[in-house]
């Protein structure tokens, strides 16, 4: 009986064997997916950190909150990419939109998972240090202040300069004998996943920056100056010779918009326009008027490229529009005296010219906050049949909705 014994030993020996092997090989299977995503987590990184180079800030953020979002969702949330991660997407808040306190959330992030991360070389700006610092002291009052592993003009490296490549495999902070300063372990600095998904959102709703709304609605003031040419709108049968004329007093411009992206905006504008310092014609025992006002109605589309100041909240813009309605310049008609009550005085008429008008323009948007905005334009306008060629000077605000 021996033999069977023996036998019945060598079946369960060699199925433990292949049951070790089963899983040995569903590691070795389940590793390459993780290392691919640490990869494109890393490439995410340098294409944020691209952007934030180019001064787009909302391309830099979005690509980097992607990163994140892959981290979180394949578990890599705590790993030291993620962590890299979270300092590129912090300087790019600060440095880009002035958002210091989301900012330092994002270095907290890092820093809880790991205590003994750096600013990467290169990207931070002073404000950024500043930040990263504060947050260093609050997760660990006893360290002192950390700068980047290499002077603030050495080149920028790649985006994930910390963090792992496929060459490397990431290793955990504790792998690598890194420590906080102080005796807290480290698995309880870690944010609660709550903590974070309150973070992710704050980020999403508030780090838009310049544009912390995609509908735009303006007010601006301005006056104009133009070619005013033909025959006077009031004293029809009086040609104006060609000459420069204001478009007295003023006008209101009013704009209502769509940010198709952070950078492109359609729009339609009026403009409205007060005439003023005109006078009466007595004629036929009637007092006839000289217009009052002018009307235009145009589609504008806007480009507003990313700012090239660090601090992002200079934005220039040029656009273009056409459009119809009528633009009117005050003008002096010296051959007629016969005007105002009296008809003693020296005629001031209008010249309307329009009906269709088309034109280019450009200026300079600066955010005083999320939502709003200070705008100084330069617009031109040119009309037909009735010729002119105007130009107005605007300046107004903007409230982003």
């Amino acid at each position: 009986m021996a033999q069977p014994r023996a036998r019945s030993q060598s079946w369960v020996a060699a199925a433990v064997v292949l049951a070790s092997w089963s899983a040995l090989a569903g590691v070795a299977r389940a590793a390459p997916p993780e290392q691919e995503t640490i990869e494109r987590v890393v490439d995410l990184n340098r294409e944020g950190v691209a952007q934030y180079q180019k001064k787009h800030f909302d391309a830099a953020r979005k690509v980097l909150k992607q990163a994140l979002e892959l981290c979180e969702s394949t578990g890599l949330d705590h790993h030291p990419v993620a962590a890299r991660t979270h300092i590129h997407l912090g300087i790019v808040i600060i440095a880009g939109f002035g958002q210091r306190e989301i900012g330092s959330r994002q270095f907290n992030e890092a820093l809880q998972i790991d205590p003994n991360i750096t600013l990467t070389p290169g990207l931070a700006t002073p404000e950024a240090e500043e930040v990263f610092n504060e947050a260093l002291v609050a997760v660990s009052p006893k360290s002192a202040p950390r700068v980047a592993d290499a002077p603030a003009d050495t080149p920028a490296p790649s985006a994930a300069a910390d963090a792992p490549t496929p060459a490397e495999p990431a290793r955990a902070p504790e792998a690598r004998g890194e420590q906080a300063s102080d005796d807290t372990p480290a698995v309880e600095r870690r944010a609660s996943p709550r903590a974070r998904d309150e973070d992710a959102d704050d980020d999403g709703a508030t780090a838009v920056g310049a544009l912390a709304g995609r509908v735009q609605l303006g007010a601006l003031l301005g006056g104009g100056v133009g070619w005013a040419s033909g025959n006077a709108d009031l004293n029809a049968d009086t040609p104006v010779a060609g000459s420069f004329a204001a478009a007295k007093l003023g006008h209101l411009a009013l704009e209502g918009g769509y940010w198709l992206t952070d950078e492109v905006m359609l729009s339609l504008e009026g403009r409205f326009q007060m005439v003023t310092g005109t006078t009466v014609v007595e004629a036929n025992n009637r007092t006839y008027h000289p217009a009052s006002y002018a009307t235009a109605v145009f589609a504008a589309g806007t480009w507003a490229p990313a700012s090239t100041l660090a601090s992002g909240h200079l934005r220039p813009f040029v656009s273009a529009a056409v459009g119809g309605g009528r633009i009117r310049h005050v003008v002096t008609l010296a051959s007629l005296k016969d005007c105002g009550p009296a008809r003693n005085q020296v005629c001031v008429d209008t010249v309307g010219a329009g009906p269709f008008l088309a034109g280019v323009g450009g200026g300079l948007m600066y955010d005083l906050g999320e939502r709003l905005a200070l705008v100084l334009a330069l617009n031109t306008q040119v009309a037909a049949p009735t010729f002119t060629f105007n130009i107005d000077l605007n300046a107004g605000v903007a409230f982003r909705l």
